[in-house]
């Protein structure tokens, strides 16, 4: 312990009346008696009888499964240098752990874990986990004992993507360690800015919890209700408290790590010696089980989250949907639930959240309503080159059109309660826009926003004209544009009321030409162009538009962030959904073609071209 400033023993019997010599005494006695163990020294001793409320014999438990943990899970206790291991450097960038100032009212300690770069790709379980355990550790040490901790795990960054790449055996690990052997007295777990996905992630810890651990753990959707448990002011500043920037206070709890490279260095010799152990050694099997029971669960981890499709996305209930329109009736339900039987080519089952939706397009008409739902799986079965391919996490072409192009469901309504989602550029440069990318995103958008929101009066759409010139108008390709107006007239569950072109330029003339042969009288006429933001106050109150726009809906940046976030939340949704195609072979009828709903792809090609 040369190597870090610890609490003396001394000063540990000034805080903790229960903490006795003749029980460390007794201890010492025990440790000599245990050949396999490494040098226990007082301070180790000191925090392990604390942690299990001064009770000898359960202390002697602990000590033995904290070094035993860490000798037999070398990927979360091995390799531990804070400045020479090129897997903790990464993850630094990636996650941060913080101790933070202040206590709650009962004096316990309060550590903060938050994503601070939110893509999963970079996102590794087993070195999120051995750096905590660094932060803890040290803190435990150079802090000493304390009444109780509270660690907060805020989800806000963290996407369906991450959830993904967990491993349930490290998570087993990990869980074991934190109720064996961790030498703390923890008192809860709150999970704060929770998202559906948080559902499955604790399914796949509450195998592995005791209920003592499972009893701690409190979910909150955002900071109001943790106030409640916890006072806010505990928190960084980014999330509303006062106990200073994030940044600064991860920088600070990093510096405290790397001055202490040499501790760390040492404690990553002091291992268990299972040849020296009285009685029968342990392995790892002893203590986890058998890690290859796990490896179907990983392989098939994925399809288990898509089969529980429903958990991530949350649609109205029927019941929900009725208080908000008298005009929805079960027996139409039933009606459509008889037919959708019938029709043995249509993806089944179509849930009565869909039949719902389609039905409030069609104002709870019947018999428009059934070729809608017809059109709507047709389509997305013929026109693969947007609606297929759709994983917002590992599509390379969808990630990079996330930078150029945003799709925004904004905040409140129009004063007829219709809701809005802008549509612009984030990335100027032509080269960078494809434009079956940029449909393909934007279908994604608005498919995950009319699903979710559920049914509304009206919807309006906002296409911002800003930084469009003729270098991306020739990366249009006509028939995907005839296409997807097509889907937007004939399939899509949504009542559009307007579209309004704002910022507009004489290149939004050559647009509206391109789009006039697909383009419906009734489409048209719901068209309004606009040079600046004065004539489209007239119409739509310009607050509800982000900052940089003149609004009041916060700044653009943070708008698409928590959108994409969104988006890739759903990942498990958009796959099954890339699933869900008509088979033209089981149509009633004559079965259809591309040729059949969008006429002769051919007699595009030389107006592509040209």
């Amino acid at each position: 312990m040369a190597l870090i400033k610890v609490q003396t023993v001394e000063e540990e019997m000034k805080r903790n009346s229960e903490l006795k010599k003749s029980d460390l005494q007794m201890l010492r006695d025990w440790c000599k008696k245990q050949p396999h163990l490494p040098a226990v020294s007082d301070t180790d001793l000191t925090l392990f009888l604390h942690s299990n409320y001064y009770r000898l014999e359960s202390t002697k438990l602990t000590i033995d499964a904290f070094y035993s943990v860490r000798t037999h899970i070398p990927e979360l206790f091995s390799n531990r240098d804070p400045l020479g291991e090129k897997g903790l450097r990464e993850i630094m960038k990636v996650v941060c752990c913080i101790f933070l100032p202040g206590t709650t009212p009962e004096g316990y300690r309060v550590i903060l874990a938050k994503t601070i770069d939110p893509d999963p790709s970079r996102y590794v379980l087993a070195d999120v986990i051995k750096l905590a355990s660094m932060v803890m550790e040290l803190r435990l040490y150079t802090t000493g004992t304390s009444s109780g901790y509270v660690i907060i795990l805020d989800m806000d960054g963290t996407v369906f993507g991450h959830v993904a790449r967990m491993n349930p055996m490290v998570v087993k690990k990990h869980l074991y360690y934190v109720q064996e052997a961790l030498p703390i007295r923890l008192k809860s777990v709150h999970i704060i800015n929770t998202a559906p996905f948080v559902e499955i992630l604790m399914n796949i810890a509450k195998p592995f919890m005791k209920k003592e651990l499972m009893n701690m753990i409190f979910l909150h959707s955002s900071v109001d209700t943790l106030n409640k448990r916890i006072p806010v002011d505990l928190l960084p500043n980014d999330q509303g408290g006062k106990a200073g920037p994030l940044k600064d206070l991860w920088a600070a709890e990093l510096k405290n790590l790397e001055e202490h490279r040499a501790w760390f260095l040492e404690e990553d010799m002091r291992k268990v010696d299972e040849s020296l152990r009285p009685d029968k050694a342990k392995n790892i099997t002893d203590i986890f089980g058998i890690e290859g029971s796990f490896k179907k669960l990983d392989i098939d981890y994925e399809l288990k989250l898509i089969d529980n499709i429903m958990v991530l996305m949350k649609m109205k209930t029927m019941e929900e949907e009725m208080k908000k329109n008298s005009e929805l009736k079960e027996s139409d339900l039933d009606i459509l639930r008889d037919w959708s039987k019938k029709q043995p080519h249509l993806p089944h089952p179509i849930s009565d959240g869909e039949l719902i939706l389609f039905l409030h397009r069609n104002y709870y008409q019947i018999e428009p309503t059934k070729p809608t739902i017809d059109a709507f799986h047709t389509v997305r079965t013929h026109a693969p080159d947007f609606c297929s391919n759709r994983d917002p996490l590992n599509s390379k072409n969808l990630r990079e059109i996330m930078k150029v192009l945003g799709c925004v469901p904004l905040p409140g309504a129009t004063p007829e309660g219709w809701k809005m989602m802008l549509v612009t550029l984030l990335d100027h440069d032509p080269s960078r826009y494809a434009y079956v990318d940029a449909i393909k995103l934007l279908c994604m958008v608005l498919e995950l926003w009319l699903f979710t929101e559920g049914t509304v009066p009206g919807h309006v759409v906002i296409f911002d004209m800003t930084g469009v010139t003729m270098g991306h108008l020739v990366r249009i390709s006509l028939t995907v544009m005839k296409k997807f107006l097509y889907y937007m007239q004939e399939a899509l569950p949504m009542r559009l009321k307007h579209v309004h072109f704002i910022n507009t330029s004489p290149i939004a003339d050559v647009v509206l030409n391109m789009m006039k042969p697909f383009t419906k009288s009734e489409l048209l006429n719901q068209f309004s162009l606009h040079t600046d933001l004065e004539s489209f106050s007239k119409k739509i109150p310009t607050d509800v538009l982000p900052n940089e726009h003149g609004g009041k809906a916060g700044p653009l940046k943070n708008l698409w962030a928590d959108e994409l976030r969104k988006v890739e939340e759903h990942r498990a949704w958009f796959l099954e959904e890339d699933k869900r195609k008509v088979n033209e072979n089981l149509r009633p009828g004559k079965a259809k073609n591309a040729t059949d709903l969008f006429g002769v792809e051919g007699s595009f090609k030389k107006l592509d071209i040209d």
